[in-house]
C-alpha cells in the first residue's frame, strides 16, 4: 500500500526515496513527515534522527535515509 505525501516537506523526502527505488509505504511517508516538522533546532536534530532510524528500520540504506531526511528538513 502506498500513501501520498501530506506536505511539501514530506514529498521531497518521499521523492528521493522513490528515485533510489524505495517504495513510499505509509511508514516511510510518516518517517519523512517527522523529519520535516519541527519547531526548534533541538527538535530538528531529534526529528532528523527519528526519521533516519525509522527509514533504516524499513530497509532503507543508511546513506539514503540520511539524504532523504535532509531533503525533508531543507523544504521547511
Amino acid at each position: 500500500m502506498t500513501a501520498a505525501p501530506a506536505s511539501a516537506v514530506t514529498s521531497q523526502c518521499v521523492r528521493y526515496l522513490q528515485s533510489q527505488s524505495y517504495s513510499p509505504t505509509n511508514e516511510r511517508v510518516n518517517d519523512c513527515s517527522i523529519a520535516g516538522h519541527y519547531t526548534s533546532m533541538m527538535d530538528k536534530g531529534i526529528n532528523a534522527q527519528a526519521c533516519r532510524f525509522g527509514l533504516e528500520a524499513t530497509g532503507v540504506r543508511s546513506s539514503v535515509a540520511i539524504t532523504a531526511c535532509t531533503y525533508a528538513q531543507s523544504s521547511q
